[in-house]
């Protein structure tokens, strides 16, 4: 069918209304439906302007466009619902309040106007007419339909729909804030949580997010603040881009929502889904259909004393919120929101409707293919860098890339990849004189000849583990008159044993594509080492195959590995396969933790893959958020002035913890003790005692230099802090007049395995007789010096 979604907006002006509209009519073209947003200027203000919108809508005739009758009209806003269409639904999201509810409270703007009373009648009349004559009436809540019923006498039906951003809320912990994402508003009450948080006994904190309606209401809020003194308590976190605002829902304590008298209110379903418990008042209306006191949160009285004690229990308690939290989303799964649902009502077909074009036809559900490529594929397609570029052939024919050419093997591999190199390089914006790193870059460098032709007067190092010795710099010869020569400075180092070999803050941008998957052992120390050669405020561009792909689900499905390159390659040694491949939030949880803040998170498909039915049939039945089912993840971050932390969903224990040092020595050659000393160089102390404590493990070494099955390991005298050194003594004998052995001193964490092995603390081995061995295997023991 031809759909007209009839709604109003004030120009300059976005919000939830909006959002609607653009997912309901993308919906309505995933069911085949050929929807299109008709949308009427509205401005309120004074009375008599408002009146002049009224007419204007009621004249407008939606029932045919460009010599094309229109078959269904789905009416959304006042007064754009007063149009003239022979087949009207309405789906109201709410009515012009000002006439209705905020009258009887003396809320709305009509009362301060000597044409108030009129505007209020006419608008009430208009509306009683347009609904009688709608062919069925929805609304978007249980709220917005009693509130009809109760002034106009109409009987509607509640028709919950999923928030923008359904498919992409998840839970990532229950950190130090409560979140309140919404603008800043006189209905949504921030203020109220202002007041209520001078209240709290317990350290509260509240993050904010949301555009002001006007600078005077955002000062307002911010003198509030300071007045009460909670200022630092306060985080503004001003208009948020979505991404910012799922992390936050996911990392929230929980949410706290106390709007007067909302309609709906996506944030209470946003939390919902992200695992978190609502804080809401009993006169907020929308949200009280979805939250049950003391269940899924807590609904309270609108005065600040009784919101304050609800955030101070909630705060108090980090295992209640979660269960709360657990609550809200086991609620929503219980409901069966979902927008097949939505358009099943609205396109069916009404008793005694008039007879448009063609009959309304009933729901007809295409193939879960269907659905999810046209949800899926339009958001994984790659964005390319307009470079004038296409392919590497064309490059060639300006810079010399002869090695790119070399074999059969390197012109495939090179064309395959030309999509994905461009695709990274619309990810960047580099600016005249930016130094960027490439790590893992290789001859013949066409990425950076790729790079050096976008923006020429960048500057460039690589970083490769099996690179050539031969020359320091590399250069690249132009081929063509006006485009110069250029140099790419390559060092050599294995990322994720070594310190890359730059000072701090060397580089504005540092590229890593295609690397984590072939990092075996510590991939957190390699994104620590990014974070700290870039400049605060540098970026950083990540890409790496995504193991949560609709590709990488369709081979698991097919009973094959999910690695989209899993295959043997000995003689490349042990970064020649993919060790490890990711998923894009733990990509995002990695570097996070190293000290970068998301710019955008986002996949492609640089392969040109398809959705395969089997895969489809999964990712509708999970929802997925389709901007992270491409193939290949593109992570792009800003370095912050944040300490960084641990990635521990990543890893069984803090790998920064295995940071330190140990030196052996005697005083004198015949010194029977020898002192060892334990220096932790880490951010996380190092235990004594307890369930997994730090102990030194002291090794014999075969005669072949081979540890032996003969080691002691002896708990640490005391734990040792960051930062600290510990001197030790091992009664171990005098130095040997001749080597007979040797025994190796390591650090071990009991159940976690050695130090040394990530290369970040070292080991120490020490030339022994065999016989002071045996003896102080006998008696061994470990004290402070």
């Amino acid at each position: 069918m031809r759909i007209a979604l009839i709604t109003a907006q004030v120009p300059f002006v976005r919000g939830g209304a909006e959002l609607l509209a653009d997912r309901l009519r993308d919906h309505l073209r995933l069911y085949g439906h050929n929807a299109e947003i008709v949308s009427l200027p509205f401005k309120w203000y004074p009375p008599s302007t408002l009146l002049d919108h009224m007419v204007a809508a009621t004249l407008t005739d939606f029932s045919n466009y460009n010599a094309v009758p229109v078959d269904l009209a789905i009416g959304l806003k006042f007064p754009a619902y007063l149009g003239q269409h022979p087949n009207m639904v309405m789906w109201l999201l709410h009515q012009y309040r000002g006439a209705y509810d905020e009258w009887d409270t003396g809320h709305g703007d009509l009362l301060f106007h000597e044409d108030g009373k009129l505007a209020r009648d006419a608008i009430r009349q208009a509306d009683n007419l347009a609904m009688r004559r709608a062919k069925a009436v929805f609304t978007i809540s249980e709220n917005v339909t009693q509130r009809l019923q109760k002034y106009n006498g109409v009987a509607s039906t509640a028709l919950y729909h999923p928030p923008p951003l359904a498919e992409r809320h998840d839970c990532r912990g229950y950190e130090d804030y409560l979140y309140f994402p919404s603008r800043l508003s006189l209905p949504k009450r921030q203020s109220l949580v202002v007041e209520a948080l001078a209240r709290t006994r317990a350290p509260v904190k509240v993050m904010f997010a949301g555009a002001a309606d006007n600078p005077q209401q955002e000062e307002e809020l911010h003198a509030l603040a300071r007045t009460l003194g909670v200022d630092d308590r306060v985080i503004w976190s001003g208009p948020v881009d979505d991404d910012t605002m799922v992390d936050a829902y996911a990392r929230a304590r929980a949410v706290v929502y106390p709007p007067r008298d909302e309609d709906y209110g996506y944030v209470t379903l946003e939390a919902m889904l992200s695992r978190k418990a609502v804080i809401t008042c009993a006169d907020s209306g929308g949200p009280l259909e979805f939250i049950e006191d003391g269940v899924s949160g807590f609904v309270t009285a609108s005065d600040p004393a009784s919101l304050a004690a609800a955030m101070d229990e909630i705060w108090e308690d980090p295992a209640q919120a979660e269960r709360m939290g657990t609550a809200a989303w086991d609620r929503y799964q219980s409901m069966g929101i979902s927008w097949q649902n939505v358009i099943a009502q609205l396109t069916s077909e009404p008793t005694g409707a008039a007879s448009p074009s063609e009959t309304p036809a009933r729901l007809q559900r295409p193939s879960p293919r269907a659905i999810v490529a046209n949800a899926v594929t339009p958001r994984i397609e790659p964005v390319i860098a307009r470079t004038g570029i296409n392919s590497v052939k064309e490059l060639s024919t300006i810079f010399e890339l002869d090695d790119a050419f070399s074999t059969p093997d390197a012109v495939t591999y090179y064309e395959r990849h030309f999509a994905r190199f461009l695709t990274s390089l619309a990810m960047l914006d580099p600016k005249p004189g930016t130094r960027v790193l490439d790590i893992g870059a290789s001859e013949p460098y066409v990425f950076a000849a790729l790079l050096k032709r976008y923006a020429p007067d960048v500057w460039i190092s690589a970083v490769e583990e099996r690179g050539s010795a031969s020359a320091i710099n590399y250069k690249i010869k132009s081929k063509v008159p006006g485009v110069q020569d250029f140099e790419v400075h390559r060092v050599k180092c294995n990322v994720e044993r070594e310190r890359l070999p730059f000072p701090d803050a060397s580089f504005d941008l540092v590229l890593a594509m295609e690397i984590l998957e072939h990092l075996p052992v510590n991939p957190a120390f390699f994104a620590e080492e990014i974070a700290r050669v870039t400049r605060p405020g540098g970026q950083v561009l990540v890409t790496t195959p995504n193991i949560a792909s609709h590709e990488a689900t369709a081979r698991l499905l097919n009973g094959h590995s999910p690695y989209s390159f899993g295959i043997f390659m000995p003689l490349m040694g042990i970064h020649g396969r993919h060790q490890r491949e990711w998923t894009p939030h733990e990509v995002e949880l990695l570097m996070r933790s190293a000290g970068f803040d998301t710019d955008r998170l986002s996949t492609a498909d640089v392969y040109g893959q398809t959705v395969e039915s089997k895969a489809a049939d999964v990712l509708m039945t999970w929802r997925r958020d389709p901007v992270l089912l491409g193939e290949t993840t593109l992570y792009l971050g800003t370095r912050s002035l944040r300490q960084s932390d641990a990635p521990l969903d990543l890893y069984i224990s803090d790998p920064r913890q295995y940071r330190g040092g140990i030196l052996a020595t005697r005083r004198r050659p015949t010194d029977a003790n020898v002192q060892v000393a334990l220096t932790n160089k880490s951010p996380v102390s190092w235990a004594h005692d307890g369930p997994d404590p730090v102990q030194l493990e002291i090794r014999w070494l075969n005669d072949d230099g081979e540890l032996s099955q003969e080691f002691v390991r002896l708990p640490l005298p005391r734990t040792i802090d960051p930062g600290e050194t510990l001197n030790t003594l091992l009664r171990l004998g005098e130095e040997p007049d001749r080597y007979e052995g040797a025994v190796s001193i390591r650090l071990f964490h009991l159940g976690y395995g050695w130090f040394d092995i990530l290369n970040t603390t070292n080991s120490v081995l020490l030339p022994l007789k065999r016989a002071t061995f045996e003896a102080f295997m006998a008696s061994p023991e470990l004290r402070e010096a």
